[in-house]
């Protein structure tokens, strides 16, 4: 449970699924949280601002009344936009179930959401994949996965103008870039000291399930994919530029990653080195 209002006030009933959050600027104080919510009876998509960095928290807002069950959801935020920056949010939606995306310059306001890609996948069940998200400068970048036959994979597109009230359209977004195989999911997505993209991802398959990674200087060119490990259980990796890069000079980002299932003990490791458990 989180507390809105200020200090012991709680933001509703119980709630299940997953979130994701991001912190503004140390100036602003502001901190943004978005999350699936099942208060309704059914799965949606909820958010909350603070603006002492997290002590207190406003009431909560809902965005999407129905969205997957339980595909993780990203927040970003673009400072340079707007003039008093701009919060955007990546979820899955429920139909279709493609990653959709949201936008709002001060957390009241909200555009409709779009999906990226415009897929238009239909399916009934929760594939369990989400998407990614960050920014570059004014544009903002995506990485979505789609189970639609004969474009199943994960792709790349970017959202270079404000997203504003009148909301950014499917059509804003740039033409989807597939990146890896048929196979490649679970991917995070962050940038480098020098402004790159740094993406990776898992490729799950009958031979493994090798992690990947890929650089790029503006998400249009992407270098070719380097493998960070291959171990057959490797999965769900996220990186952390921590001043890496891809595109310029080492050092490299850290990719951390899980082995082994969740459910039973998975193992975090973080470039090829397993993370003592705290436990």
């Amino acid at each position: 449970r989180m507390t809105a209002g200020g200090a012991g006030a709680s933001a509703g009933n119980a709630t299940s699924g997953t979130a994701g959050s991001t912190a503004g600027s140390a100036a602003s104080r502001a901190m943004h949280l978005v999350w699936l919510d099942s208060r309704e009876g059914r799965q949606g998509l909820r958010y909350a601002r603070s603006n002492d960095l997290g002590a207190t928290w406003g009431k909560d807002v809902a965005l999407a009344p129905r969205t997957c069950d339980c595909c993780w959801n990203s927040i970003a935020t673009r400072p340079e936009v707007s003039g008093v920056g701009e919060v955007s949010v990546l979820y899955r939606g429920g139909e279709p179930r493609d990653m959709m995306h949201m936008a709002s310059s001060d957390g009241a306001h909200w555009n409709p959401p779009a999906s990226i890609g415009g897929f238009g996948w239909n399916v009934q069940g929760c594939p369990h994949v989400g998407g990614a998200l960050a920014v570059q400068g004014k544009a903002l970048h995506a990485l979505v996965w789609t189970g639609k036959d004969g474009a199943l994979g994960l792709y790349h597109s970017a959202l270079v103008a404000e997203a504003g009230a009148a909301g950014a359209t499917s059509a804003a977004w740039s033409k989807p870039v597939k990146l890896g195989t048929d196979d490649a999911k679970n991917a995070d997505l962050t940038t480098g000291i020098d402004g790159s993209l740094i993406a990776v991802w898992d490729e799950a398959g009958g031979s493994g399930s090798p992690l990947r990674i890929a650089g790029s200087a503006d998400g249009v060119k992407w270098s070719a994919p380097a493998t960070v490990a291959a171990s057959k259980e490797a999965t769900h990796p996220r990186v952390v530029a921590a001043g890496g890069t891809l595109v310029a000079k080492p050092p490299a980002p850290t990719v951390l990653w899980l082995e082994g299932s969740p459910w039973n003990g998975a193992r975090l490791f973080a470039n090829g080195r397993e993370v003592p458990s705290p436990l």
